[in-house]
């Protein structure tokens, strides 16, 4: 089962029109909790993706488009092969979408210079998209817990390790 995307173009073609409307969606708790599969093509990129700015949580934007996610997606898959994700929350209003999400995989294979550490990662990231009429991304605003990630890897210590006591 691959994610399941919303787009306002699609919405409109299940409901028997063209465009985008304007209403608010909540998803049903099925999609919220719908297991996305990663072993399959990556087919959805040119479907969903063309050229888009890609709000970095620096603040810079960058301009982006579907080989983009697709290489990024394939470094995830070599480094991780088992990885799957969750999707724990998806509401989507007029032409936005944003989906909470958690990632679950192994480290098998090099990630952005760290070799294979056999460690399982669980990390959780949040994904806001704004869609054109078309179905297709124009913008994205994505954050995930790199410094998360870097800990469980090894990579960096976490507050434990560092001694180091953690917010109260």
């Amino acid at each position: 089962m691959g994610v399941a995307w919303w787009s306002p173009a699609r919405e409109a073609d299940r409901e028997g029109g063209g465009g985008c409307r304007r209403r608010s969606t909540r998803l049903s708790s099925d999609a919220r909790s719908r297991r996305s599969e990663t072993k399959g093509t990556l087919d959805l990129a040119d479907d969903v993706f063309d050229r888009y700015l890609a709000h970095q949580p620096d603040g810079s934007v960058l301009e982006r488009g579907r080989e983009d996610v697709k290489r990024f997606m394939g470094e995830f898959r070599s480094a991780f092969p088992d990885f799957h994700t969750i999707i724990e929350d998806q509401i989507a209003e007029g032409d936005r979408l944003v989906i909470r999400w958690r990632m679950r995989g192994t480290h098998e294979g090099e990630f952005r210079g760290v070799v294979p550490t056999g460690k399982e990662l669980v990390i959780t990231g949040i994904g806001n998209f704004r869609f054109s009429s078309e179905g297709k991304v124009v913008e994205s605003w994505d954050s995930f817990d790199q410094l998360g990630m870097m800990q469980q890897l090894g990579v960096l210590p976490s507050p434990e390790q560092s001694g180091e006591a953690g917010p109260t």
